[in-house]
């Protein structure tokens, strides 16, 4: 079985060609480099618009922690669900996006905008259970 690829009919007539040069990519590497180029700009357009809307306002993006713990064997319990690299791709894609949304708020910061940023994976670790 070959990998799934970003193809055109993936492609989102909404971010206006940004997402052109991933066609053909294996999603590996497609959604980091989407997360890169069209979420992590989008994001900033956002906090930009929300400082422009509220000068004074104090901006915290919370990022996302791991989906899954432990390779998330518990939805194999049964014999179905994700495979481990499945799991571990859903996880390296949320922090993929979590680094995404910190650059986000460090290009703010550097406009001059109130923003922080949490990451609450660390938080997390072996807390969240699937039942």
């Amino acid at each position: 079985m070959s990998e799934k690829s970003f193809d055109e009919g993936d492609k989102d007539p909404n971010v206006g060609g940004r997402d052109a040069a991933f066609v053909g990519q294996p999603l590996k590497t497609a959604v980091p480099g989407l997360i890169n180029a069209v979420v992590r700009p989008d994001i900033l357009k956002t906090l930009m618009a929300i400082h422009t809307k509220a000068p004074n306002a104090k901006i915290i993006l919370m990022g996302y922690p791991p989906l899954l713990s432990s390779g998330g064997s518990c939805l194999r319990l049964l014999g179905f669900g994700l495979s481990e690299g499945s799991a571990n791709w859903l996880n390296d894609t949320a922090s993929t996006l979590a680094t995404a949304m910190q650059g986000a708020v460090a290009d703010a910061r550097v406009r001059g905008v109130s923003a922080g940023f949490s990451n609450p994976a660390s938080d997390l670790v072996g807390k969240v259970r699937v039942w």
